[in-house]
């Protein structure tokens, strides 16, 4: 009866983030929505302000995520802090693509003092890349294939892996690539 209760809650809580994400997400886009249509936009306002934007993904080990992403997708390492040591953040970049990876012990402990309880975030990335099919050869057999290379019903070449710490890549391509 105990282990029902446990799961139970565990699935309420699972509903119950998702719901808080979705929720939160649709604010976020609203607010950017009515933000980029206004006439007096945060971003474009006397020049623009907005340069890039970065995923955040939460990771046991950063030292180990930056080297995975370098060695398999051709990342280069960006910035890292603290500058000696064992890395607890860093951003990483490909052109002009930037993700950056958190310490998950660091920041669970940092930011429970400013939002409270657990935290829980999940993620997963969609890469537009040209020659997905040539990445696919390099990797299938180094990399944990989620999704095996196929042609997908809106015209897209796409496969998908798992990084270090879970997190589902899905690399994509345009049909006429």
């Amino acid at each position: 009866m105990q282990q029902i209760d446990v799961r139970m809650k565990k699935k309420r809580r699972k509903w119950i983030l998702f719901i808080t994400i979705f929720i939160s997400l649709t604010v976020l886009f609203i607010l950017f929505k009515s933000l980029v249509s206004s006439e007096e936009n945060l971003f474009t306002e006397n020049g623009d302000y907005l340069n890039s934007v970065a995923t955040i993904l939460l990771v046991e080990n950063v030292d180990s995520s930056v080297a995975f992403y370098k060695k398999f997708f051709g990342f280069n390492e960006y910035k890292r802090f603290p500058f000696e040591g064992r890395a607890t953040l860093a951003v990483i970049e490909y052109k002009k693509l930037y993700v950056m990876f958190q310490d998950r012990e660091v920041f669970e402990e940092k930011k429970k003092k400013f939002i409270g309880g657990s935290i829980e975030p999940s993620f997963s990335l969609y890469v537009d890349f040209k020659g997905v099919k040539e990445l696919y050869e390099r990797v299938k057999d180094q990399l944990i294939i989620i999704q095996e290379f196929q042609l997908m019903f809106y015209d897209r070449y796409e496969f998908s892996v798992k990084d270090l710490d879970g997190y589902i890549i899905t690399f994509s391509d345009d049909l006429n690539n």
